[in-house]
């Protein structure tokens, strides 16, 4: 789908906001570092913050699209 350039939402990023979070505290509590899922609620949170909270995962990849300059789409 994103290859194609569709992006249209399922989950969303408020979701997944949420569930990182969960997973970093019980991280925490067992003793185990997540710092990749740290880092990914951030850009999360940088989404959310920017109004794209109720878009899906592929906001993710439009993101990265944007910090490096380039598109997946053809």
């Amino acid at each position: 789908m994103m290859l194609e350039g569709n992006f249209d939402p399922g989950f969303r990023i408020v979701l997944h906001q949420k569930d990182l979070h969960n997973a970093i505290l019980t991280g925490k509590d067992v003793g185990v570092p997540l710092m990749v899922t740290a880092m990914v609620q951030q850009i999360l949170g940088s989404l959310i913050n920017d109004g794209k909270g109720n878009s899906d995962h592929s906001a993710i990849a439009n993101f990265m699209e944007d910090m490096a300059g380039v598109t997946i789409a053809d």
